[in-house]
């Protein structure tokens, strides 16, 4: 149900909408004077307060008329209307006037979407099943049809560069944002970003591993030149081709060899991997 009525402009409040840039206000208050206000603003009663209204269509008309200092304008009073189709005046009248920009028209499917999972819920909870041959398609291709942009899949490369925006360079993102890059192009770039911090995280966990590997790997080797020792210890002579007894220099050998592989094996414990950084740090004693 609706009525048009002229009320104070004063009266209007105006909510948590979804365009947020607002261009040419000055350029439409001069249109407004010349040739009038062409389509009255559209507004819902609130539900707080008395006889005042909150606004669902028109508010780059509203702030031209207010830069104007009107007082009184002519609205359309629309009455017990839901969330969602409420939110569809809005979406509905910026696709066909000046748009969304790509950012806001996500906004609006997000909105969307948080309105179709709640209907879904009450569904479920009344026990209503609807039949696989009535359904009209995904929520993501509804959204698509509802914001003008095609197909569900769309959609979804629209979300998904506001969601990983921090993949890109801010002039980037803006040209995509205001309609200057194509979203297949964005959507590969970012992708291709993930690949390649996706294969540098493999890498680094694959060098933390093998890392882990070798600083096991010495300290068997320091097990086995103790064995080694223990082992020549407990012969009393070895003679060369020569009638020599190199025990002791066989001992000295392995005694070297062993205090080097301690000492690398110290270095290794101590030494962290920061993977990050993609470096080993070797903390100063």
């Amino acid at each position: 149900m609706s009525e048009t009525k002229i009320i104070n402009i004063d009266s209007i409040t105006v909510n948590n909408r979804i365009r947020k840039t607002f261009d040419g206000i000055e350029d439409l208050a001069e249109s407004i004077r010349k040739e009038g206000l062409l389509a009255p603003l559209v507004v819902t009663p609130s539900n707080d307060e008395y006889d005042k209204y909150i606004l669902l269509a028109g508010e780059r008309r509203l702030r031209a008329l207010k830069f104007l200092e009107e007082t009184n304008i002519p609205v359309v009073i629309v009455e017990n209307n839901s969330e969602k189709q409420n939110l569809l005046i809005e979406i509905k009248e910026n696709c066909e006037r000046n748009g969304f920009l790509c950012e806001e028209l996500v906004t609006a499917g997000k909105r969307l979407e948080a309105i179709f999972k709640l209907e879904a819920l009450e569904r479920k909870k009344a026990g209503i099943k609807i039949d696989d041959n009535s359904k009209k398609g995904r929520t993501s291709d509804l959204i698509a049809k509802e914001l003008n942009l095609g197909c569900g899949k769309q959609y979804e490369k629209y979300k998904f560069i506001v969601d990983n925006r921090n993949y890109l360079d801010d002039e980037t993102y803006q040209k995509w944002n205001h309609g200057e890059i194509a979203a297949d192009s964005v959507y590969r770039v970012i992708k291709h970003m993930q690949n390649i911090e996706q294969s540098e995280n493999t890498n680094r966990n694959d060098t933390e591993h093998n890392f882990n590997q070798r600083k096991k790997e010495f300290t068997k080797v320091q097990e086995q030149s103790t064995h080694i020792i223990d082992f020549f210890n407990n012969i009393d002579y070895i003679e060369d081709s020569n009638g020599l007894d190199i025990k002791n220099t066989i001992l000295d050998t392995v005694e070297v060899l062993k205090n080097t592989v301690n000492t690398l094996a110290e270095i290794i414990d101590n030494m962290k991997y920061d993977k990050d950084e993609n470096v080993f740090i070797l903390p100063n004693k």
